[in-house]
């Protein structure tokens, strides 16, 4: 428990309640500190012990899938001694490590030295991925976090067939309007298969979503 940081709380009674082995267990397969505002339960199972004592011994565990995308983090740095092929290419491995968004702005810093401010939006669960890129990739010696939350609009993916292949397209919608977005990766991969400009490949799998 105490090697990953796992939370104990008395319950007041006298016994056992965390076994050697359930801590384990939990250091190996936990995903989270904090249950997600809304989830899906996928499967549940139940156990009690053999033991008496005066808290019921039973142990109920879940596997749920969550619904909670309100709440996301951002992570940013000021950096004013690192080349921009430098940055360049920790944005690349932020985004292939899981980032939702990664992008570094220009900025003046002290005494008026041009520098850089990179920022990154990821979920919870991968921010010290994100941050041991940061350290490693860039000259920066500390990393500023905050959580978010956010609002989004319901959507989902749909695959859709184009006389020049198939290509993703995101479906957004906005009280009675739906909108389309195909995705920029099957745009672009069509688009140079096929030797047609982008904006035109992306009008071709638009229309085709109707």
């Amino acid at each position: 428990a105490k090697d990953h940081n796992i939370q104990l709380k008395r319950n007041g009674f006298e016994g056992e309640f965390v076994t050697p082995t359930g801590a384990a267990i939990v250091a190996a397969i936990r995903t989270s500190d904090k249950l997600p505002s809304e989830m899906k339960i996928i499967k549940t199972g139940m156990g009690a012990g053999k033991r008496e004592y005066e808290l019921a011994s039973i142990l109920r565990a879940m596997i749920i899938e969550d619904k909670d995308e309100g709440s996301i983090y951002k992570l940013d740095t000021n950096v004013d001694d690192c080349t921009g092929e430098a940055l360049a290419y920790t944005v690349e491995r932020l985004m292939e490590a899981g980032a939702r968004d990664a992008h570094y702005s220009p900025v003046f810093m002290k005494k008026n030295r041009p520098g850089w401010v990179l920022n990154v939006i990821c979920d919870e669960e991968i921010i010290e991925k994100m941050e041991q890129i940061i350290f490693k990739e860039t000259t920066t010696i500390g990393i500023r976090r905050y959580e978010l939350d956010r609002t989004t609009l319901p959507r989902e993916i749909m695959e859709v067939e184009t006389e020049y292949g198939k290509a993703r397209v995101k479906v957004c919608q906005l009280d009675d309007e739906t909108r389309y977005y195909p995705e920029y990766e099957d745009v672009a991969k069509l688009a140079r298969e096929n030797d047609i400009a982008f904006m035109e490949m992306y009008e071709v799998i638009k229309n085709s979503v109707v």
